[in-house]
Order: C-alpha cells, then structure tokens, then sequence
C-alpha cells in the first residue's frame, strides 16, 4: 500500500510550495518574514548544539516555532485536513529544501511541533516525529 505524502519544499525563506497527497501543488509565500522567530529558532538551536540541558518544554516551544516558521496561514490549514482525512493510515511529511533555503536546511526539524491549542481550544499539541501515523522526512536539494 502506497503512503500518502503532505510536501513542504521551501524554495527560500518564505516562499514554499505544498503539495498535498491528492497531487495539487499550491504556491505559498509569506506574507513578511519573522525574523525574531528565525532568531529565537538559531538561538534554541544553538543551545542545543552546546549540548545544554533541555527539558520538554523547551522543545515544545522551539518546535512550535519551527512549526509556525513552515507552515503558516494555508499551509497550516492544508496539512490538518490531509492530517484529519488520513488519520487511519500512514502519512508521509517531507521537508524539501532547494539551495535558496540551505540556511532553513540545518534547522533541528526533527523536533517540530504542532502547538498547543493550534487546532482547536484544548486540543494538545505533538512532535510530528513522534506521531504514530506520521513519518517525517527532510529532503535537502544540493542543485
């Protein structure tokens, strides 16, 4: 049985596409880029990378950055539609970056995180990673 696959590929910072399992690619662009949230995501990174302590919550929150940095606005909405549609069966979650985004690249993805509350009041949060029916993958495009 063929997996299902949510695509995010991040051309540059801020300007992605998205193609959801149905085969429809969707042209994103951010509207203005946040870049205190680019610099708290370096920052937590970084302190990872100092193999500092981390607790839970810190991970949460670096995640949620992470989350809202790739998927913003529509790309949010698209993905908990295919996430809710496809929610018996496995669904493949590729991170592609072409060479415009090598800095968004390195970022510690593997720790992204639908926040808390995102998807309705109450409703808690999770690491993509660690859902049972997701599989994350991160693709880098060296040319």
């Amino acid at each position: 049985m063929a997996t299902n696959e949510f695509k995010v590929t991040v051309i540059s910072p801020g300007d992605l596409t998205v193609k959801i399992p149905e085969g429809y690619s969707i042209p994103y662009k951010v509207p203005q880029r946040d870049y205190l949230r680019e610099r708290t995501i370096e920052y937590f990174n970084d302190w990872l990378d100092a193999n500092r302590g981390s607790t839970r919550e810190l991970m949460v929150i670096l995640g949620s950055h992470l989350y809202e940095l790739l998927f913003p606005g529509e790309v949010d909405k698209n993905f908990k539609t295919s996430f809710d549609k496809y929610q018996d069966q496995k669904l493949r979650v590729v991170l592609e970056f072409l060479p415009g985004a090598a800095d968004w690249a390195t970022l510690p993805w593997e720790f992204i995180y639908v926040p808390d509350g995102k998807w309705g009041a109450g409703i808690r949060g999770f690491f993509i990673s660690a859902h049972s029916n997701l599989i994350l993958t991160r693709h880098v495009r060296e040319t």
